[in-house]
This record gives structure tokens, C-alpha cells and sequence, in this order.
């Protein structure tokens, strides 16, 4: 896999999920409330929820973490792309 790695405004290496969320938020000035993951894995979800994002669980691949994924994050898993993008069209039309 690969390494995420960003450096903030202050040289502060960040290097996991949550800190990189982090630093675009301060970065690019973006509230919690405004900014949302697309993830597929159980610890993305966590990730977010560590520092009081929404995620977006994408279960269209074949996966047993779906019915963990249901369980931690519901209402927020998706099984194909169209359902995601119908969630999106229909909360903010």
C-alpha cells in the first residue's frame, strides 16, 4: 500500500489518515461539518470518526467488513456508486 505523508503548515509531519484529514481541513480552511471520506474499510470509518468526519462506506466489491461497515457506520454504506451518488442528489436537492 502506499504511505500517506503531508506536512502542515508548521513542518509537522502527518502521517496517518486522520492527521492528513486534519491538515486539509486547516489548510484549506474546511469545517468538520463541511467535509466528508469515501472509504472502504472499518478503519476508515474510525479514522472519521476519530476526528468527527462523515464517512461514506464503500461496499461494492464483495467484502465480509460490509456487515462490520453496516453495523459502525449505518446509514452511510453503499453498495454501488449510483446509490452514493443518488444520496448526494437527493440531500442537497
Amino acid at each position: 500500500m502506499f504511505k500517506i505523508i503531508a506536512f502542515d503548515l508548521d513542518g509537522t509531519i502527518a502521517d496517518t489518515i486522520p492527521m492528513c484529514m486534519e491538515y486539509l481541513l486547516k489548510k484549506y480552511s474546511v469545517y468538520k461539518e463541511e467535509f466528508c471520506y469515501i472509504g472502504d474499510t472499518v478503519r476508515d470509518i474510525k479514522d472519521c470518526q476519530d476526528i468527527g468526519a462523515v464517512c461514506f462506506s464503500a461496499a461494492w466489491q464483495e467484502s465480509p467488513n460490509a456487515a462490520i461497515s453496516e453495523k459502525v457506520n449505518p446509514n452511510h454504506v453503499f453498495y454501488c456508486v449510483n446509490d452514493l451518488y443518488e444520496y448526494f442528489v437527493c440531500k442537497w436537492s
